[in-house]
């Protein structure tokens, strides 16, 4: 199977529920990590695991719809808002951000963490 595919098993996910699903990853670059560093460095494993699972998520929608949305519900049933992989221009027009394609689900580099205390869907 796929990297995304076997990330979603070691998170727990049923390799079942994952199987007619998109996995979509939004990656923090590395400032993005450096700037919230005071907050995420002190988790504990457990914390650190929800963390993580608030960055991935699992859809059935097509790319083209997935990107026209406002948000997405995380594996950890937090809200990922998407204007994280929008980028607006000076002109006010706005571009979606390339993801990188994998074989199951799509990866995208993203600017800031999505926090722990993000609203549950």
């Amino acid at each position: 199977p796929g990297v995304l595919r076997r990330m979603a098993v070691a998170l727990g996910l049923s390799s079942s529920s994952t199987e007619r699903k998109m996995i979509v990853v939004f990656a923090p670059s590395n400032n993005a990590f450096v700037r919230a560093r005071a907050e995420t460095f002190n988790y504990d494993h457990q914390t650190w695991r929800k963390f993580l699972m608030g960055h991935v998520a699992m859809t059935s929608l097509p790319r083209s719809v997935l990107e026209q949305a406002g948000q997405i519900q995380s594996i950890s049933n937090t809200v990922i808002t998407l204007d994280c992989i929008r980028t607006m221009f000076s002109d006010g027009t706005w571009q979606i951000k390339p993801a990188m394609q994998a074989s199951n689900g799509l990866v995208y580099k993203i600017d800031r963490v999505i926090p722990l205390a993000s609203t549950k869907f």
